[in-house]
């Protein structure tokens, strides 16, 4: 099966798999069934002050998104209960699609499957940067990191040096971590976890963060589980982003139903600065201008034209320092010290 067919196929057994979820009412308008619903408040202040958010991030979405009025998260409303959350993580589409790509290779290199990404760095070298900034803060010690996938940052940080443990929900992804990168990996999700007080040095949540149902408690336990002067960073998207504001194609891997918490810059600081943390540095990743006109159909596909490669990459570096200037790019990571 080639990579574009694949992705063809998983993407319609995942949309199956949805509307499964969803029940149509008068005027063919869909809700979520009743048994897979959680109706409460906000996931981490628990208000029930809410307000619909508006923007281009909205725009496809199954489930309507609102912004608590109090803390400032933004989350689906009604959202999936934790037990159908946690079930969709090895739901068939996924572990079809795992089981095909990792089969065939295609992950060797961690080259991006799809071309529809914002970031103008390979995945690649995001995992050098990241090692990289983590040893600006700690040379070595013991790591945590929740949500590892295939193991293959970890791996990096075992190389840099790095005593590595990873916690991976999805049973594919955590055979393979186990298997073949030869990690200590638990398989569950990091609310299920028993983890010795005061153990690790640092904690990483690297796009994982989003996927928790109870933010609130995952940082009370974070907490918990850090030494005194421990890291944690999370690498996330910024819904206060540039990008995600007014360009729906920044959002459109941002499915409600996988991704029930989602936060401004502002509102990430906050939580985790609630918590007994203080944020010691953010990183603002770079994102192509280029890549959203191209969707637009605004500039055409013209890499074999030196002239014009040169002209929007230029264009590409000044939109990411002006977006960094307002700290507005989509992805971020966020360090902080346990205090």
């Amino acid at each position: 099966m080639k990579t574009n067919n694949l992705m063809q196929t998983y993407f319609k057994m995942m949309k199956e798999e949805d509307d499964l979820l969803f029940e149509k009412t008068h005027g063919a308008m869909e809700i979520l069934k009743k048994e897979f619903s959680d109706f409460c408040g906000c996931p981490y202040c628990g208000s029930l002050n809410k307000q619909q958010h508006s923007s281009q991030f909205c725009i496809g979405k199954r489930l309507p998104y609102f912004e608590c009025r109090e803390c400032g998260l933004v989350y689906p409303y009604p959202r999936l209960t934790m037990e159908k959350l946690h079930e969709r993580i090895n739901s068939p589409s996924k572990n079809f699609f795992y089981s095909r790509i990792y089969r065939r290779g295609i992950l060797t290199n961690h080259e991006p499957i799809s071309q529809n990404r914002s970031l103008s760095m390979k995945a690649a070298e995001i995992f050098d940067y990241e090692v990289n900034l983590l040893k600006s803060f700690k040379k070595n010690g013991q790591i945590l990191e929740v949500g590892c996938a295939d193991g293959y940052f970890l791996k990096k940080l075992e190389k840099a040096g790095f005593m590595v443990k990873g916690i991976e929900p999805n049973e594919i992804l955590y055979s393979y971590a186990c298997k073949s990168m030869m990690l200590d990996v638990a398989c569950g999700t990091f609310e299920a976890q028993r983890l010795k007080p005061e153990f690790f040095d640092i904690v990483i949540f690297r796009d994982t963060f989003y996927h928790l149902f109870d933010p609130r408690r995952a940082l009370e336990k974070t907490h918990q589980i850090l030494k005194d002067g421990g890291i944690i960073l999370i690498k996330t998207f910024n819904i206060g982003s540039f990008s995600i504001q007014n360009f729906p194609e920044a959002s459109q891997g941002i499915n409600p139903l996988d991704v029930p918490i989602n936060g401004s810059l502002a509102t990430y600081k906050r939580m985790i600065e609630a918590w007994g943390f203080k944020v010691m540095r953010i990183c603002f990743l770079k994102e192509n201008l280029t890549n959203y006109l191209r969707r637009k159909d605004i500039l055409q596909a013209s890499d074999e034209m030196i002239p014009l490669k040169l002209i929007y990459a230029a264009l590409d570096y000044c939109f990411w320092l002006y977006l960094r200037a307002l700290k507005k790019t989509r992805n971020i990571i966020i360090i902080a010290k346990k205090i």
